[in-house]
């Protein structure tokens, strides 16, 4: 993965992206991960050695360090901000996209997605989204992929073409 870029991949499954993440962090960077599931169900399937993890709850009075709602845009993205100011060439891995955007409206997902993309490039840092595209209509996806560069699982079937239709 390039310094400087902010990815997405069309997948169902956290597996393969924590195999990347994981080659990330044994090659020296810093890698977070931002996640729908609790450290502990990730420990069960990963070596999870040197990477730190976030785990979304729905709470919006949480004020955990481990926790983040999804209802909370401004603590998501002030939490990426701040992993990647304090790094160098540090890799976040957004899993739970699909949380942020429905409890927040597309429009303030993807408003999300363009000022950490300015984030990322300015901080030599890298991004992956990991997106699920049934959970988002076509034009919504085709939107993701303008600003974003596609980071493909080999071995994922899942594409646009699984999208929702309108």
């Amino acid at each position: 993965m390039e310094s400087g870029t902010s990815y997405y991949t069309f997948d169902t499954s956290l597996d393969w992206l924590l195999g990347q993440a994981r080659e990330q962090a044994v090659g020296g960077r810093d890698v977070l991960v931002l996640t729908r599931r609790p450290r502990r169900w990730l420990e069960r399937r990963h070596d999870l050695a040197g990477i730190d993890t976030v785990h979304f709850k729905v709470d919006k009075t949480m004020r955990d360090t481990n926790n983040l709602s999804p209802e909370n845009v401004g603590r998501v993205f002030t939490h990426i901000k701040s992993f990647l100011d304090a790094h160098h060439q540090p890799l976040v891995v957004f899993d739970g996209v699909e949380l942020v955007a429905f409890y927040n409206g597309f429009n303030f997902f993807i408003k999300l997605l363009y000022t950490i993309n300015d984030v990322v490039w300015a901080s030599g840092g890298s991004v992956v989204f990991l997106i699920d595209p049934t959970t988002f209509h076509r034009r919504e996806l085709h939107i993701i992929q303008k600003e974003l560069v596609e980071l493909r699982n080999p071995k994922s079937e899942v594409t646009i073409e699984h999208a929702v239709d309108e």
